[in-house]
């Protein structure tokens, strides 16, 4: 192989693994990231072949001719999730990549724009967001008038502590959910029955959503079920440990401090509406607080009050476990539809309804009982919320199977020297 040309390829297959790290950070499949690699590095006429592990990504790219040998190169995964209007950003600039040459340095300049967007909301709007997100999950578990507003002050708390730690002190990011968990399961044990006449679980775990790992309880299984053992059940892993921290957390809480009488009779139920109310507040907060792009906003909203819907109408003929499986089918071709259409990222549409209908806060509430040796309370709610979360799973497994699968179109093969001329 000629110098240049073998130069110019392992440059390629240097760049094509920094976007591909990043598709990670946005929650992308193990096999949505192969195929865009494929699709970005056919527009440049070459032929990659990537492989994704826990840690990073490998980029092989073959050579210009067919007696050249590939080019191999690896990036390391290094930070956390990117914000959603990252993401967005993101996916913009794939989408310039498929479908005309960019020199790869303006390639690596684009990426650093990505990684060094400021966040679009200002750190008040993002804990107002997160309280509004908290009363909005709430309600769709659990909604009295009392209830919403002890919602709405673990909210504010917690989402606070979550920006600061985030926007100030990241290195005290891993003990978040524990410190979290302390924080909102210790206050209502202590507010909850005296002040709201609730009782304190109603409570607690509402304001922790924002740590409940939606995107790798979902992936997960995906990955598992298409061969990507490594990346599936790294992110299953992943989960656990933070469920487990969440956990502990809640149950240094409880433990703590001591639950105090309600002394009143529990305040009454609202209606079905709450429920579907509940599920439009948490989607403006989670917006708010994830600096969700406004234009995405109208097609969140439609496909969560359709996978509520589907979700209830299964309900109301198999019960929860075929609620949960028809509503896991629709996620991803409905998320795939959108970001096909509208160029909107599919984490933005699929995040925010599995949130809401995965019982996510049913199995951490399950698993808090079960370390705080509630035996008989706390197997029939993992078991309730096992078979949930393996029914929804299943739907996801199925839907993703479901999605057309697009053709990597190679494109003319280019002189290393034209991309340098540029």
């Amino acid at each position: 192989m000629l110098a240049p040309e073998r130069e110019w390829t392992r440059e390629l297959a240097r760049t094509l693994c920094e976007p591909g790290v990043e598709l990670l950070r946005a929650g992308k499949r193990t096999e949505s990231v192969e195929t865009d690699l494929a699709e970005v590095a056919a527009c440049y006429g070459m032929l990659a072949r990537s492989f994704v592990v826990p840690t990073g990504v490998f980029v092989r790219v073959e050579g210009l001719s067919p007696q050249a040998e590939g080019e191999l190169d690896f990036v390391l995964l290094k930070g956390g999730d990117l914000r959603l209007d990252q993401a967005e950003a993101l996916e913009n600039l794939l989408a310039r990549l498929r479908n005309q040459e960019m020199p790869l340095e303006q390639v690596r300049a684009a990426l650093d724009d990505v990684r060094s967007m400021p966040p679009g909301l200002s750190p008040a709007v993002s804990v107002f967001g997160y309280a509004v997100a908290t009363v909005g999950l709430g309600m769709v578990f659990h909604a009295t008038v009392p209830a919403m507003i002890g919602y709405a002050v673990l909210g504010l708390l917690v989402g606070l502590l979550r920006v600061l730690t985030t926007r100030y002190l990241p290195a005290f990011g891993p003990a978040l959910p524990v410190v979290a968990g302390v924080l909102a399961a210790g206050l209502a044990q202590a507010f909850a029955g005296p002040l709201l006449h609730e009782e304190p679980q109603y409570l607690f775990i509402a304001p922790l959503v924002g740590f409940l790992p939606g995107v790798a309880l979902s992936m997960g299984p995906i990955e598992l079920s298409l061969g990507s053992t490594l990346s599936g059940m790294s992110r299953l892993a992943g989960a656990v440990n933070v469920l487990l921290l969440l956990a502990v957390g809640i149950l240094v809480g409880v433990q703590s401090v001591d639950a105090r009488p309600t002394g009143h009779p529990a305040p009454e139920l609202l209606g079905e509406w709450a429920g579907w109310a509940g599920a439009v507040f948490f989607l403006v907060g989670f917006a708010l607080h994830f600096s969700t792009p406004l234009r995405a906003m109208p097609w969140m909203v439609a496909a969560l009050l359709l996978a509520r819907t589907v979700q209830t109408a299964g309900e109301a003929v198999g019960g929860v476990a075929l609620g949960a499986l028809a509503a896991g089918m629709l996620l991803p071709p409905m998320a795939g539809w959108v970001h096909r259409r509208h160029r909107i990222p599919e984490l933005l549409i699929f995040l925010p309804c599995y949130w809401v209908l995965v019982p996510g806060a049913s199995s951490l509430e399950g698993v808090s009982e079960l370390l705080n040796h509630q035996t008989a309370t706390s197997l029939g709610t993992l078991v309730n919320a096992l078979v949930t979360l393996i029914a929804i799973g299943l739907g996801i497994v199925i839907g993703a199977h479901l999605g057309s699968r697009p053709r990597v179109r190679l494109g003319p093969a280019r002189e290393p020297e034209t991309d340098r001329e540029q």
